[in-house]
Parts: structure tokens; sequence; C-alpha cells
């Protein structure tokens, strides 16, 4: 049996729902898995909903009063032959865990070990609990890379998130005088770019329509508005995956920060569409840079949107493009090729 652990309430970020993809995808997950999670998040539900076992932990923040949550617990946990924790946070619960309960222990790291929104006691007890673990799953190479950088001396693998194959991949579009739809997901943190999608909306041609998705910021909401009024954009709101990606022909991740392994390229490779991409985290293992899309430096947003009037011109480059991302994406970056990697790490621990 392996014991997850998840901190996060509620739904969550992309850490979170790639957990809830894994379980439900994971052959005889009932039989495999046990989980601690708050009992308001949805990877708590979903594995009630899927007979694994659960055991509540309502942490309250801090680090000693999630210890504490996690000791009261561990009463009502199975016992495990492994322990993983699934985010940075759960790093010294799993620790404590696999202490209690004379266990291995592994954990896995979706952001970058020096990450600007955790603190500097965080930094350190990242580094600290790690340090316990049996294996470090780095989600990319560029975070892997980055944790030795900063000194983290655990055994480190790399297994890329995935994702279920959403068959067939939406069809592209065969008439080149349709207007070309570029879409951008990103609306609710400004570190995704939307400032440079702003200035690249106003410097396309007519006949390209912009089409943005996800919760707008408080800051974005007059340039959103002004976009609209001036017919450069579309603001479409929040919609499922399958619903955006059957809407484009390409997408752009103008991201200004790491990004550690993006799921929305992820998702535009699954789509069979072609990405322009800023070249920073892990974004170039799942963009191939003149193959799946185009990669730009976050310092030269001349030359993503000189990538984005190519691809907006070029309806057949586009749909290679497209065509060689699917490709790759059924080869490297599914949900199968991810339980496969994890499998192996804990049966080798």
């Amino acid at each position: 049996m392996i014991l997850l652990i998840s901190a996060t309430r509620g739904r969550g970020h992309g850490a979170e729902r790639m957990l809830v993809s894994l379980l439900e995808a994971w052959p005889n997950a009932a039989r495999t898995f046990a989980l601690m999670a708050p009992r308001d998040a949805q990877v708590f539900r979903v594995a009630r909903r899927l007979g694994i076992a659960t055991t509540p932990l309502d942490v309250p923040g801090s680090v000693l009063g999630n210890l504490a949550t996690l000791v009261r617990a561990l009463r009502d946990a199975p016992p495990c032959q492994v322990v993983h924790g699934w985010t940075a946070i759960t790093f010294e619960l799993a620790a404590e865990v696999a202490r209690r309960q004379r266990v291995p222990c592994t954990v896995t790291l979706h952001d970058h070990p020096q990450a600007s929104y955790f603190s500097v006691p965080r930094h350190w007890l990242l580094r600290l609990a790690s340090s316990r673990a049996q294996g470090i799953v780095c989600v990319s190479q560029a975070v892997a890379d980055a944790c030795r950088r900063f000194g983290y001396t655990a055994p480190l693998r790399v297994i890329h998130n995935g994702l279920a194959d959403l068959s067939p991949a939406p069809a592209s579009r065969s008439s080149s005088s349709s207007a070309v739809r570029v879409g951008f997901l990103g609306m609710e943190h400004e570190h995704k770019g939307f400032t440079l999608v702003r200035d690249w909306a106003a410097r396309l041609p007519p006949g390209v329509s912009f089409n943005l998705y996800g919760r707008v910021s408080p800051e974005a909401r007059h340039a959103v508005a002004s976009l609209g009024a001036s017919g450069r954009a579309v603001y479409r709101g929040e919609r499922a995956p399958e619903t955006i990606f059957g809407e484009l022909d390409l997408v752009v991740h103008p991201s200004l920060v790491f990004d550690s392994f993006p799921t929305v390229l992820l998702e535009t490779a699954r789509a069979g569409l072609p990405a322009v991409a800023s070249n920073v985290g892990g974004a170039r293992e799942i963009v191939e840079d003149g193959v799946t899309g185009w990669l730009f430096e976050p310092g030269a947003p001349a030359q993503g949107l000189a990538r984005l009037h190519q691809l907006v011109a070029d309806q057949v480059a586009r749909q290679a493009m497209g065509a060689a991302a699917r490709g790759r994406f059924l080869r490297e970056l599914t949900i199968g090729r991810m339980i496969d990697d994890y499998r192996a790490l804990w049966d080798a621990v």
C-alpha cells in the first residue's frame, strides 16, 4: 500500500489536479493507494469515489500545526509500504510518517526548489525533509537541474506529468480563408504573460481571433475590456479543456517566470496544436522548437511575436507542427507513461 499525502484544500492547482488524474487512471487504485488529505479537497472526494482508503488531514497551515494534525490522523491511517508526499508542503509530513512507520519515503516536487512564493524557512525545510527521502520525483529536467544547483542530495528522478488521451484530437481547419484562432490560457496570473498577449493582439493582422480563457485577475479586467472593445480579442471565460482546444488553431504561452512543466502546453500537444512559448522552465521538454511549435527567450518578446506571425500566416506549418505535437504526446506524455514511471519508482524502493 502506498500512502499519498496531499495538504491542499479545495480544487487546488495543477499539482492537485494531476494527482486526481493519476488516481482516476491508475488500474486498481483502491488496492494500490491510501490517501491523507483535507476532507474538503477535490482529491479526497475523488479518492472516496474510487474506493481508496481515505484519512482526513485538515491541516491548519503552520508547520508545527500540520505536524500535530498529522500525528493525530495517523491513528486512523492504514499501514503502508511506502509514503509519498505529493507537493512541497507535504515533504516534512511524509518524512515524519516514514519515520514513525519505518517505511521508505518518496516525494514529488512540482516547483522550482527556490520558488519565490516559498518562504526562506520553507526553502530550508524542503532541503532538510527531502534529504530523508529515498527518491525525489522532479516533474521536469529543469526542476531536477535546479535541485542539483541548490544542494539537494537525495536521488532525483524525472517523471513528466501526463494526461489521459482525449481521442480523436480536434480536426485541423481546412480553409485558409477562415480566421486563425489564437488561444491564451492564463488570465488569472500576471506572470503567465498577459502583458505580452495584450501587445501581440494589437499587432496581429486582421482576420486573427485572439481568444482569452480563465479567471480574469482584477488587474487585467480593464485591459481585457479594452481589447474586446477594439475587436482584437475575445474573452471566453472558464471552459473545459476539451471545449477550449476545439476552438483554437494554435496556443501562446509567454510565461515570464520559471514554469516547471506547463499543463497548458501538455493540453496543446494532446489536442494536436502548435504552440509559441517562452523558453523557461520545462517548456522545452514539451515544445520541440521548430518541430511542434516555437520557443522564444522571455527577454526577447519581439522574437515570440515574429514566430506567432509565421504560424498565423502559414496554415501548412500549423498543421504539420500540430501533427508532430500530437505524435510526441502519444509517444512520451500520456498518463499511461506517467503511471509506468511511478510504478517503477515505488517498486524500486
